[in-house]
């Protein structure tokens, strides 16, 4: 019974710290997949603002824009719901 319990309370190596420490490590964020997309929110810089209208255009203008995605593409009508990709539009 003792020799299954052999490690408990010892110290062990770590076999992936010299790869940590140098940098060599490569983790979930420094992977770059194909197709990626990535996103920016722009949230209104006055708290509790009501925002009257938001004019899309320039942002559709840049190069490399794939969507632009205002509130009234949302399923809900205040904040964000939590939830997955349900929440995007289909016409994406």
């Amino acid at each position: 019974m003792t020799k299954q319990f052999s490690v408990i309370g010892k110290p062990l190596p770590k076999v992936d710290a010299a790869s940590r420490v140098t940098g060599q490590a490569v983790y979930a964020d420094d992977m770059l997949l194909p197709r990626t997309l990535h996103c920016r929110i722009l949230r209104s810089p006055h708290p509790h603002a009501r925002i009257v209208s938001i004019d899309t255009s320039a942002a559709r203008r840049i190069p490399g824009v794939q969507a632009v995605i205002t509130g009234a593409d949302l399923p809900v009508k205040f904040g964000m719901k939590k939830c997955g990709m349900s929440a995007i539009p289909s016409r994406l």
